[in-house]
Order: structure tokens, then C-alpha cells, then sequence
């Protein structure tokens, strides 16, 4: 069982911040790989002064513990993805929506 995202930084040396649980729960929450803004915009509903800067800067925290992934799918920006393992994904060519 995977530990939860509290004890992770912690365990890392990171400080646990109402910034980071909330990009984690968003990108957690997440069924479509949003990019970035995305996640800013449903994080912003809960934290309404958090910056973009501050979203993209949690996001390669988390990416760097492993404890989600950026991918790149050449739709112009990177993806983030809650399922870590290698696998493949299917991007819309009409909407660019993406699936696992």
C-alpha cells in the first residue's frame, strides 16, 4: 500500500503545505491527464490566491518523488498522470482528450 502524500514529504525532508496536498488531491482526483492550468484552476477553488508558478513547481515536486508523472503526449504541453506505472495512452486527435 502506497504511504500517504504526508509522510512521503515528510519523509523527504519537505515541508507538508496546504499547496502541495491540494495539487496532489487535484492531480489524484483527476481522470482526463489535465496539464497544468487545469490543475490550477481546480486548486484555486480551494486555495483561490495560489499561483501558477506554485502549481507547476508542486506538480515537479510530486513527479520527482515519483508520486505521479508527467508525460509528455506532443499536444503542446506536458500532462499529468495519478497512475505511475508505464503504460499507454490514447490522445483524441478531434478534442485532444487523453486515456489511459
Amino acid at each position: 500500500m502506497t504511504p500517504p502524500i504526508d509522510e512521503v514529504l515528510r519523509d523527504q525532508g519537505l515541508k507538508v503545505t496546504p499547496q502541495r496536498l491540494a495539487v496532489h488531491r487535484a492531480v489524484a482526483g483527476s481522470v482526463g491527464h489535465p496539464d497544468a492550468e487545469e490543475i490550477w484552476a481546480a486548486v484555486r477553488t480551494e486555495l483561490p490566491n495560489i499561483s501558477l508558478r506554485t502549481v507547476y513547481e508542486v506538480l515537479h515536486t510530486l513527479a520527482d518523488l515519483g508520486e505521479i508523472k508527467e508525460v509528455d503526449l506532443a499536444t503542446g504541453s506536458s500532462r499529468f498522470d495519478p497512475t505511475t506505472s508505464d503504460h499507454h495512452h490514447l490522445v483524441c486527435t478531434s478534442c485532444g482528450a487523453v486515456a489511459d
